[in-house]
């Protein structure tokens, strides 16, 4: 996509194209009905000289050229992989990757520029309409949605390009987790235009956000003797006589350390049920294993 100026009070619908053009025309009627002021269309297509696609290419752009939306200014991306050659399926990593690469830099690029956005990934292969959520999860503001488009009868089997008030056509909206909008998160995506790198970078604060959170526990809710019971008990997995042997004190001591300390993480994380003995190691591993530096960058 170009640099072109996009206003807040209209809508940019990315859409991806499978074999049947009229899931392009009916997302875009369909918004129109509900007052959206569609201003961009961009549609998502693999490769544009293969049929099927090749065919519903030429009806889309057929219908849209006749001037049916007036003043709707349509960019068509051609998914291509790492080299430029166009794509004809997702048939390996490297094409569902190149697809969520070409996808996420248009949305960031979009929300960059502050535009709301509307997508419908209910064409083309399932693969799309998977990378095309992720996307949006990472990206969208709370005023951006996230449609599938609900279509039978005989609007479907003629292949119609414009849905009728009785026919058979719906655009669903699917909910959508906004992690970006999730603070420190939302600074983090907003710098990032890769996904990989986007998603690497929340991986790595979830990690530290974990770390912390299991630092304040230990730190601030265990005793200095339930301490060294729970080190012991989640780095090297001995059983209760085990420490208690370690320590030099009697298991009916360790136990009562270690119920306490169920208790209390229990408290503090505010699960409804008491933190069992293998819960509290899941939940203290990272903790006792990596030192708040040495949490790993994953820079994919």
């Amino acid at each position: 996509m170009g640099h072109q100026v996009i206003h807040r009070e209209s809508v940019t619908l990315l859409a991806t194209l499978g074999s049947e053009a009229q899931v392009i025309t009916s997302t875009v009627d369909l918004l129109i009905r509900t007052g959206q002021q569609i201003k961009c269309l961009v549609v998502f297509h693999t490769d544009a000289g293969l049929d099927p696609i090749a065919n519903s290419l030429v009806r889309l752009k057929a219908e849209i050229d006749s001037g049916v939306y007036a003043g709707l200014q349509v960019v068509y991306e051609e998914i291509v992989d790492h080299l430029g050659h166009p794509l004809s399926d997702f048939d390996d990593t490297t094409g569902t990757e190149s697809f969520f690469r070409m996808f996420y830099r248009v949305l960031w690029r979009l929300k960059q520029q502050n535009a709301r956005v509307h997508i419908c990934a209910s064409g083309g292969r399932k693969t799309m309409s998977i990378y095309a959520m992720v996307a949006a999860q990472l990206l969208f503001d709370e005023d951006d949605r996230f449609w599938h488009l609900f279509s039978g009868g005989n609007f479907l089997k003629e292949k119609r390009l414009h849905p009728q008030l009785e026919d058979l056509a719906e655009l669903i909206e699917v909910p959508v987790i906004h992690w970006g909008l999730l603070s420190p998160v939302v600074s983090t995506l907003r710098k990032v235009e890769d996904p990989y790198q986007a998603i690497a970078a929340i991986r790595e604060l979830q990690l530290r956000q974990k770390w912390s959170l299991a630092d304040q526990f230990v730190q601030n809710q265990l005793t200095p003797a339930q301490r060294s019971v729970v080190a012991l008990l989640v780095r090297e997995g001995l059983s209760d006589q085990q420490i208690a042997d370690r320590l030099v004190l009697s298991a009916r001591t360790i136990e009562r350390h270690l119920g306490d300390a169920y208790q209390r993480a229990t408290d503090f994380w505010g699960f409804r049920e008491r933190v069992s003995r293998s819960q509290l190691i899941t939940l203290l591993q990272l903790y006792y294993s990596t030192r708040l530096g040495d949490i790993p960058h994953d820079t994919r």
